[in-house]
């Protein structure tokens, strides 16, 4: 039996329709092409720029489905901000007060939803002054709008700060939107602090002065069924150090830190991280809820300090995770709603999602030093892509956003730090991607591989040559082991049946209350003899418990000691005779209960409504077809037992239920017949059993 199930076993694991469909996945890995790859990513030209902080960007300034190049630089008096035709055709041109910081830096929105964009950006003059400055994009050049936002400190009579637009979102609760960004500052210590420019009021709003160096923003507006449905503002805090004197949440921290309407903190600050350590905040889904995640990175080591913390809207540590093993160069951010990090070295890169009980699984892997640059719908599917570049600064790649796409180009050269990432146009098929850096520029175009249909053909095809081998046998194993599975259930339950059945309560403490009884007369012997008996039938009844099938020796032995008992109990009443073919296979398997079950109904049903006691007659022989078991009572018959029980008992619907199970799994099977002899009118009373077992 057991080299038969462990085939069996073996063979329906192979025919199983997981395992067929890895054979056909790991073949049509090796056999299928590259060019079946799902989409392309080609370089259509680059070209050099003289001006290393000249920047452009495409953006549809007058909403007709045509994206403008805007190209912003500095000239010798002012920032300057031109609109150029997709074939480089004058448009219009529009100044700033002051220049440019390092780069321009922008966001467009169209608020008046009149069609024409508007865009918002930074600028300040020679000295130290910061402005902030809207410009609707049209040849309407009156219609601009500038704000002062404050100075900026210097050290050694120069500036060291970072100015970075963030958006625009409605920080004053006024339901317009404001203009959002942040300025860091290096050893010049001030200005360090997220702006909002409330473009209602006209006025400049900041978030508490403390020495806190926001490095970039994450906005998002909060969930419908939140209690406050207010914006929140998630910064990404780096630990500097470079605070010498007391002040409110020095640099020589890291913390996790939200931002509210008028960009006041959500909680106070929460310390996650010491010096040369920086902490991202993000939104985080945990348990159901809109929470915090803080993820902090220890920059002090290479590895093994990342920690992971899960922040409720009080400020309270909910769950958190410390020293992973991840590499220092792990980046957070979200994609497409949920929380990712990835890092890399010099030979591969990894994204992992964080699960909402932050375990952390590994997503994607690929070759190359990659980080990314830019998220961005790049193919209008509503899901964003990841834009990456390689640490070397020769390839471009995009990640698609069902991790099933990477697709990578080479550059001709080396690329320096990316400006700006825009889409120039987009069709059906092609996206044409322009990625602005500090003295190039590249067009990209990204589409999907026309060959990649053709890829389904050929993967139909492989499957129909599999299924013309493995269909026919997967159906066949498969309902082989639903019905296996089925039986093996209806087994485990006709167990546990069969265990109580022949553990009957009634003959169990009848026989314990036997034996008793013979202790007080005084026979403790003849007692004992009958206690061990009934106690090593306890013992086996129990140790085959979870056996459905037994051998007719072991049958035969359980029936004799049954009676042994019982004619003990009956205290003379009832006699047995067995008689059995020596030449009988008593090593034949047989089902569990298949003599017990009728001598014990003979008994109970048969030989106990009799005042006089009774006897049974078992012999067990051979036949023509196999053996011929006969169960013969002389007791009151079925009949009249259901006339005085009003019942019938469970112990013949389990064993017509174990024939059907062990007919199907044997070669040979067993049936019975049951007579009554007291339908004969002869006189004779009893009940008459014929098992056949038919080999």
């Amino acid at each position: 039996m057991t080299k038969r199930f462990t085939s069996t076993g073996v063979f329906m694991f192979i025919s199983h329709p997981l395992a067929l469909s890895l054979f056909a996945l790991l073949l049509t890995v090796f056999i299928v092409p590259k060019k079946f790859s799902k989409h392309h990513l080609d370089l259509i030209r680059s070209d050099y720029e003289a001006d290393i902080y000249r920047n452009s960007f495409y953006c549809d300034i007058d909403g007709d489905g045509i994206n403008e190049r805007i190209l912003m630089r500095n000239l010798n008096t002012n920032a300057n901000i031109v609109a150029l035709t997709q074939n480089g055709s004058y448009v219009a041109t529009w100044n700033l007060p002051g220049f440019w910081y390092t780069e321009p830096d922008y966001c467009f929105a169209d608020l008046d939803k009149d069609g024409i964009e508007e865009i918002f950006c930074i600028s300040h003059n020679p000295g130290d002054s910061v402005y902030v400055t809207q410009i609707e994009l049209s040849d309407e050049a009156d219609y601009k709008k500038s704000r002062y936002v404050c100075r900026l400190t210097k050290i050694n009579n120069a500036l060291d700060h970072i100015i970075k637009a963030d958006g625009l979102v409605d920080v004053t609760g006024d339901s317009v939107p404001d203009f959002l960004f942040h300025i860091s500052a290096g050893y010049s210590l001030q200005p360090r602090a997220c702006y909002a420019w409330d473009l209602e009021n006209d006025t400049v709003i900041s978030n508490p002065f403390a020495g806190i160096n926001i490095q970039g923003i994450h906005m998002e507006n909060s969930k419908e069924n939140s209690m406050d449905h207010s914006i929140r503002i998630f910064p990404h805090v780096t630990a500097t150090d470079n605070y010498s004197f007391p002040i409110n949440y020095s640099d020589t921290a890291s913390y996790a830190l939200v931002f509210t309407q008028n960009l006041q903190y959500l909680f106070e600050p929460l310390y996650t991280g010491g010096a040369q350590s920086n902490t991202v905040t993000l939104p985080y889904q945990y348990e159901g809820e809109d929470h915090i995640l803080a993820v902090t990175n220890d920059k002090r080591k290479s590895k093994g300090k990342i920690s992971l913390r899960v922040i409720d809207q009080m400020g309270n540590i909910l769950a958190s995770k410390n020293s992973i093993d991840l590499l220092k160069t792990l980046v957070p951010f979200i994609w497409n709603g949920e929380v990712y990090l990835q890092q890399r070295n010099d030979l591969e890169f990894s994204i992992f999602k964080v699960g909402p009980g932050l375990q952390i699984d590994k997503i994607f892997s690929g070759e190359g030093s990659f980080f990314i640059r830019k998220i961005l719908d790049f193919d209008a599917d509503g899901e964003d892509e990841l834009l990456m570049t390689d640490g070397s600064g020769q390839a471009f790649a995009i990640l698609k956003d069902d991790l099933e796409s990477f697709t990578r180009v080479d550059l001709p050269e080396k690329i320096s730090q990316v400006s700006s990432v825009s889409i120039k146009s987009m069709d059906q098929n092609h996206t044409e991607i322009f990625v602005q850096t500090q003295g190039n520029y590249y067009l990209l175009d990204f589409y999907a591989n026309s060959f990649y249909p053709f890829r389904w053909t050929y993967y139909i095809l492989l499957y129909l040559m599999y299924a013309l081998v493995f269909v026919g046998l997967q159906k066949l194993f498969v309902l082989k082991g639903k019905k296996k599975k089925e039986i093996e259930d209806k087994i485990v339950n006709l167990q546990l049946q069969s265990v109580m059945n022949q553990l009957n309560p009634h003959f169990t403490f009848n026989a314990i209350n036997s034996i008793g009884l013979a202790m007080m007369e005084g026979k403790s012997m003849e007692a004992y003899e009958y206690f061990v008996s009934l106690s090593d039938l306890i013992r086996k009844t129990m140790k085959n418990a979870f056996e459905p099938y037994k051998i007719l020796a072991e049958e035969i032995e359980f029936v004799k000691q049954y009676l042994h008992i019982e004619s003990y109990r009956f205290n003379g009443k009832l006699s047995w005779n067995f008689q059995q073919d020596p030449t009988v296979n008593v090593e034949l398997i047989v089902p569990k209960m298949l003599i017990h079950i009728f001598v014990e109904n003979a008994i109970k049903h048969g030989i106990f409504h009799n005042p006089e006691g009774g006897k049974i007659d078992i012999s067990i022989n051979k036949s023509s077809i196999g053996l011929l078991i006969m169960v013969t009572d002389d007791g009151v018959g079925m009949s009249k037992a259901f006339e005085i029980e009003k019942h019938r008992g469970d112990g013949l619907r389990i064993l017509d239920n174990y024939l059907v199970l062990f007919n199907r799994q044997h070669k040979h099977s067993v049936s019975y017949n049951i007579i009554d002899c007291t339908n004969l009118k002869t006189g004779q009373t009893g009940t008459h059993v014929l098992i056949t077992i038919k080999i």
